[in-house]
């Protein structure tokens, strides 16, 4: 799909890793058309296909004359669902399936319900549909049957691959029979260590958000903790390393207790955190992440993270115990939490102690 993401990151990392001893085409939705790309050109070259004038034979006919072996289903948000299912299972060709969210469960990928909560991986039918029908009330979905068309396409791929064991088990909730197996994705940045214990001698505790935050990424709770900080006139300063919904471009408020620095390169994420001397790494997401590079990222540059007790990233700060899990994912419990941290520093540097040899 066209939405960026980690999805699309690991199909970049894994082309460029690979296309020079194998042949790579990829297709990808547009409207009413899918565009082939041939990758194994110093330009890519790229055909449209009209997915009207699509079926099972001319599909396989496709796939035989391009002489592919293997198929990579790496998303299929925004394809024509259950015309796909059809196409790749009459071509005969082997496919994995790769789990980078939920949209196998849920066309509300994230499981984020119509009350902008994470609805704790409900699997009831008729609570998801009467959900559905609040978040979609245009479209015609029955999830019962849009599960079962799932699972089928699930049990007949080769191999079903997710990101982390956590994301395996919310899979295994509504798919018991399904074989997962699960392969972390890697970095394949340099990343350089550049926490300073000195960092924590600030008057102000800089923490920091690190990505692209919209409300599933918990943009509401920087906003609300921002509010909060502001109010009890707190010793600390947030510093958003990208952007957010409600700041896209570079922005700092008078007082500079705020800011977010826009876009940045994955390779200067490391220097940026040391220039704005970071404490401590929050992730806000208030849905399950599938693998999240963000906070592996930031963990590798030897940051402390707190995070709430949701998906990947969770599982990923208990394994190393180089930060903190919050239970409850509302800004007021993360404020409790800062407040203790600001009057302990020293905690803060004995969990970055847990990452000075992780690589």
């Amino acid at each position: 799909h066209a939405m960026g993401g980690c999805a699309i990151h690991f199909q970049s990392n894994y082309i460029n890793k690979v296309k020079n001893e194998q042949r790579i085409f990829t297709l990808k939705p547009n409207n009413h058309e899918l565009i082939l790309t041939d990758h194994n050109h110093q330009i890519p070259i790229t055909h449209k296909l009209s997915i009207s004038k699509l079926n099972d034979t001319n599909f396989r006919q496709l796939l035989n004359a391009l002489h592919i072996d293997l198929i990579f289903i790496n998303h299929l948000l925004g394809y024509p669902t259950d015309k796909m299912f059809s196409w790749i299972k009459h071509a005969g060709i082997d496919y994995y399936f790769f789990v980078h969210d939920f949209h196998c469960l849920c066309p509300s990928f994230n499981l984020i319900n119509h009350n902008k909560q994470y609805c704790n991986a409900e699997t009831d039918p008729n609570v998801c549909q009467s959900c559905l029908e609040k978040l979609f009330p245009r479209e015609q979905i029955n999830i019962k049957s849009r599960r079962l068309a799932f699972e089928s396409f699930l049990k007949s791929a080769k191999k079903v691959i997710a990101p982390s064991e956590n994301t395996k088990n919310i899979l295994l909730k509504y798919y018991r029979d399904i074989k997962v197996e699960v392969h972390e994705h890697t970095i394949d940045v340099q990343i350089t260590r550049t926490y300073k214990e000195n960092f924590l001698k600030n008057k102000h505790l800089n923490i920091a958000f690190v990505g692209a935050i919209g409300p599933e990424k918990g943009s509401n709770i920087i906003y609300e903790l921002k509010d909060f900080i502001a109010k009890e006139h707190l010793p600390i300063n947030i510093k958003v390393i990208g952007f957010t919904d409600r700041h896209g471009k570079p922005y700092k408020s008078n007082d500079g207790k705020f800011e977010v620095t826009g876009s940045y390169k994955v390779e200067h994420l490391s220097q940026l955190l040391a220039d704005h001397q970071i404490a401590l790494v929050v992730n806000s997401s208030i849905c399950p992440e599938t693998y999240s590079y963000t906070t592996s990222e930031v963990m590798l540059a030897g940051y402390p993270i707190i995070t709430f007790n949701l998906g990947a990233p969770a599982d990923r700060i208990k394994k190393h115990q180089c930060g903190w899990i919050v239970d409850k994912a509302t800004s007021l419990d993360l404020l409790i939490l800062l407040k203790r941290l600001n009057e302990h520093r020293e905690e803060i540097n004995e969990k970055a102690e847990k990452l000075r040899n992780l690589s």
